[in-house]
């Protein structure tokens, strides 16, 4: 997806008004320099228990777990782990 496509859901996810929203990682494709327009793409995203998400085997392929992770949260976004 583009930083607009990502824009454009991320306005319909907001409008929607969920009381929690949950990404499911697989937050870049191939290219580790696309994380930073990724979260400016994703922060605006807004929800009154939260924004959390997980990491996808493509952050681990561009080494950008910690980062993303970094990035993410400076946004709001809350990255969580599970083992």
């Amino acid at each position: 997806m583009t930083a607009d496509q990502i824009r454009q859901c991320v306005m319909i996810t907001n409008d929607l008004k969920s009381d929690l929203i949950a990404l499911t990682g697989d937050f870049l494709t191939w290219d580790a320099r696309a994380q930073g327009e990724v979260v400016q793409a994703l922060a605006p995203l807004r929800a009154p228990f939260g924004v959390f998400g997980c990491l996808g085997n493509h952050e681990v392929y561009t080494r950008t777990q910690d980062s993303l992770t970094r990035l993410l949260g400076t946004s709001g976004i809350q990255i969580r782990y599970w083992s």
